[in-house]
């Protein structure tokens, strides 16, 4: 991202003689940091179809999601799939699509569940994938719940 020439001056750091006028270069330093995010950042709507309910798919699409910095939600759906809204890098959007694709279910979501020795492994028959610009409504990646 280039910097019209008169905006350059404003992001340099300010000299320790100049007082507060330091902490606010750094302040504006941060803002153009989140503002380049943003204007990077994708959106991807994934339906995950294939056995992926009751194998705490959900679970770990959010611990993954939240390994990766992403935000959005995961969902069961009453078609038997599962929906997942993620926002974030290209990069680490592209990870979370491979490891839906590898997913297993852990020893972590598995360890307190009276059906452990039942829970099969998810089998993932397709994901479609849409891409799309970052909206920027999500804080957090979150499991949603039907009611």
């Amino acid at each position: 991202m280039t910097l019209r020439p008169a905006l350059r001056h404003r992001l340099r750091p300010a000299s320790p003689r100049l007082g507060g006028q330091g902490e606010q270069a750094q302040g504006i330093q941060e803002r153009v940091k989140i503002i380049k995010n943003m204007i990077m950042a994708k959106r991807i709507e994934l339906k995950i179809y294939g056995e992926v309910q009751g194998v705490f798919f959900r679970a770990q699409a959010k611990k993954i999601a939240d390994e990766l910095g992403l935000t959005g939600y995961v969902e069961n759906k009453s078609d038997n799939t599962v929906k997942i809204i993620a926002e974030g890098g290209e990069k680490e959007l592209k990870n979370l699509i491979e490891r839906c694709y590898n997913f297993k279910s852990s020893e972590s979501e598995t360890k307190n569940c009276s059906r452990r020795d039942t829970i099969p492994s998810a089998v993932i028959e397709k994901i479609n994938v849409e891409w799309k610009e970052a909206r920027g409504e999500f804080e957090g990646f979150e499991i949603k719940y039907q009611n």
